[in-house]
């Protein structure tokens, strides 16, 4: 599933191109939902204080609305801040965001829930939960030059997606927790365990009575790094859908 979004969702009604081309031109706002990310045009100083990083995001990104910003993580130079944007949104708008000053001239926005920094093999990746709808898919990203680049995304492993939340609890299938828990080896493998409990047979709807699950199923899930790129482990145990 490719997902072509842009943050007209928070507000603007135009056409989501137009809206991001205009954006471009006039603010020159940067386009976070792609493959790769350029650093935001933003000055160092207001990049570094937070009431000032504040009040720039809300004017260039998220059209008005009130944000909470949090210090995440910090390393070395590297300080990265979890966004939350406040109020009603639309369906499809992500409220949760990371900002990474990475250093004075290097800084992004990403439509993810940071999760955790990592260092493999010399290079400095980030890690985060991107939410659309009722689901949860892991995002990874590095480092590229002054860029950064979406190096794994989940929704793009099979034909479905690798799910690694689901938000619901009147659908066929139930995750426990609702995201799965999350384990890094702190070397080149990342895993995510949970139960899936199946309340429909196949070719049914769940109704209203159906309240014990038919079956429940452990689930295994490992990513790892093979030096070039993060791949889905064919050993995990986890049914596609």
């Amino acid at each position: 599933m490719v997902l072509l979004m842009s943050l007209w969702f928070l507000g603007c009604k135009n056409h989501p191109k137009d809206a991001v081309t205009n954006k471009v031109e006039t603010m020159g706002e940067i386009y976070i939902f792609g493959d790769k990310i350029n650093r935001l045009p933003i000055e160092s100083a207001v990049a570094s204080d937070k009431s000032k990083l504040t009040t720039w995001l809300i004017a260039n990104y998220f059209h008005g609305k009130p944000i909470d910003i949090n210090l995440a993580e910090t390393s070395g130079n590297i300080g990265i801040f979890n966004i939350e944007v406040k109020g009603d949104l639309a369906t499809n708008a992500p409220r949760y965001y990371t900002f990474i000053n990475a250093s004075k001239e290097n800084s992004y926005l990403v439509p993810i829930e940071f999760s955790r920094l990592l260092h493999v093999n010399n290079e400095i990746m980030f890690g985060g939960i991107y939410n659309y709808r009722e689901y949860d898919y892991y995002f990874i990203y590095s480092v590229d030059g002054k860029d950064l680049k979406l190096t794994f995304d989940s929704r793009k492993i099979n034909k479905e997606g690798l799910k690694i939340g689901h938000h619901r609890d009147d659908d066929c299938r139930k995750y426990q927790p609702n995201r799965f828990m999350i384990k890094y080896d702190d070397k080149t493998s990342i895993s995510f365990h949970g139960v899936i409990k199946i309340f429909c047979k196949d070719g049914q709807n769940r109704t209203s009575q159906q309240t014990p699950p038919i079956k429940e199923e452990k689930v295994f899930i490992q990513l790892d790094y093979n030096g070039k790129s993060w791949v889905y482990n064919t050993n995990s145990e986890y049914e596609f859908w």
